[in-house]
């Protein structure tokens, strides 16, 4: 019983293993195509409002938080089409949600 159970295991890892290797090695290109072409700016051409994602983040509101906002947004939206909005938790109202 115990010897059949060790050749079933190592006959189903080689099966996997066989199985990785003839995946990996497969030569199939034709993938599903992305909608756009590489290089191109999802904005182009598109007169819409960017989407805003907004970041929270617990501690202290720091000072220079809407210059860094305007940098990252300086980048970001002709990018992907999105800006980002930095705010800040103090921790006087995220410590509660923490009490046992």
């Amino acid at each position: 019983m115990v010897q059949s159970l060790k050749v079933w295991s190592r006959m189903t890892a080689a099966a996997m293993t066989l199985a990785l290797v003839l995946a990996g090695c497969s030569s199939d290109k034709g993938g599903t195509a992305s909608p756009g072409a590489e290089g191109s700016t999802p904005n182009a051409g598109n007169t819409e409002k960017p989407y805003e994602v907004s970041l929270f983040y617990p501690g202290t509101p720091q000072k220079d938080v809407a210059l860094v906002e305007a940098e990252i947004n300086k980048k970001m939206e002709p990018k992907i089409g999105a800006t980002i909005k930095i705010n800040a938790v103090d921790w006087g109202s995220v410590m509660p949600l923490y009490r046992v």
